[in-house]
């Protein structure tokens, strides 16, 4: 759980704590329950590809696009 000075935070990213439960309590204080969809498909959607991951490994957010 994160210090409640991260309630509401706008760049996720900022969490102390960056997991599934942080980040949808965060999304839901932020914008309600009701605007949080939850697709079934979501974890059979490949939404990056090997390229797009490995751009990103091992970087700080200042450092990618």
């Amino acid at each position: 759980m994160n210090p409640p000075k991260f309630d509401h935070v706008e760049d996720i990213a900022d969490l102390t704590f960056l997991n599934q439960a942080s980040v949808v309590r965060n999304l839901c204080l932020r914008y309600g329950f009701e605007a949080i969809p939850v697709s079934p498909l979501l974890s059979k959607v490949p939404l990056y590809t090997d390229a797009i991951i490995y751009q990103y490994c091992s970087k700080r957010r200042n450092e990618n696009p």
